[in-house]
């Protein structure tokens, strides 16, 4: 997609797996603060004038992101899949997406808890930050 999203630089001296530092990340920031890539390097390239040089950084490798589509198991994650489709403008959503990853905001999470109100479902709006895909939400709702 076109929407903005976070990459971290980091070195490390030892073999940290990058999803491990998502994992750990997670649990200490919020859900719009964790990056979607995180990005090893042995060193950061520099400027003449030594600071980084942010043009020389690798791009984020956008294919690594792209979850595999699964499609809705049940009538709930059916029904999710489409608010979702509908309240972010994406045209095909998966149980696996990502509401924040796809544009999602704390308004748009507003507007699709309303609309599965209408739909005489319940949602607390505080799950979608801790379970930002419907195949997590899908239990809580």
């Amino acid at each position: 997609g076109d929407q903005d999203a976070l990459a971290a630089y980091v070195i490390t001296k030892n073999d940290t797996d990058t999803e491990d530092l998502k994992e750990s990340l997670k649990r200490t920031l919020p859900e719009y603060m964790v990056p979607s890539w995180i990005i090893k390097l042995d060193q950061f390239p520099m400027t003449a004038n030594g600071k980084v040089n942010l043009k020389a950084l690798p791009a984020p490798d956008m294919e690594a992101n792209q979850t595999v589509y699964e499609a809705p198991r049940d009538e709930v994650e059916t029904l999710l899949c489409g608010i979702w489709e509908d309240v972010l403008g994406v045209s095909q959503v998966g149980i696996h997406d990502h509401f924040f990853f796809l544009g999602g905001d704390s308004i748009k999470g507003i507007q699709m808890a309303s609309r599965l109100t209408q739909a005489g479902w319940k949602l607390d709006m505080k799950l979608l930050f801790q379970y930002p895909t419907i195949a997590e939400l899908r239990p809580y709702i």
